[in-house]
């Protein structure tokens, strides 16, 4: 992984703001699936964090693709990771996480494909 100058926060319901993150010159876009989605636009939110990343992946490869899903002991972690999860992701970044998980062990995971990779989830304070 290269080094990064600058990353973006956006919130994974609005539509066009990764596009403008990656135009402003932005070396990673973090799509936020926690405290900037409201509760009730958290399933359009996943739908939409996954067809972005498609899109920054075709349009914009040299940009880092992150998400920053829901917290570990919400209902959400796991759905989370069912909708965005690629073979070639990158990875996420977790708020509240006191220690790294793998995706394949946590019990928030239950709905995540088995045919997906196990993907690690790096702790941030």
């Amino acid at each position: 992984m290269r080094p990064l100058r600058s990353l973006q926060f956006v919130p994974a319901h609005r539509e066009s703001w990764a596009q403008k993150a990656v135009r402003a010159g932005a070396d990673a876009v973090i799509l936020d699936l926690e405290d900037s989605v409201p509760e009730p636009s958290k399933a359009d939110a996943r739908a939409m964090a996954a067809e972005t990343i498609d899109a920054l992946r075709s349009d914009h490869p040299d940009v880092t693709v992150l998400v920053r899903p829901n917290p570990l002991d919400t209902d959400h972690f796991g759905r989370d990771l069912a909708a965005v999860v690629r073979a070639d992701s990158t990875g996420c970044c977790c708020r509240r996480c006191t220690e790294p998980v793998r995706s394949s062990t946590s019990p928030r995971c239950s709905s995540t494909s088995r045919s997906r990779p196990p993907w690690s989830v790096a702790a941030s304070r």
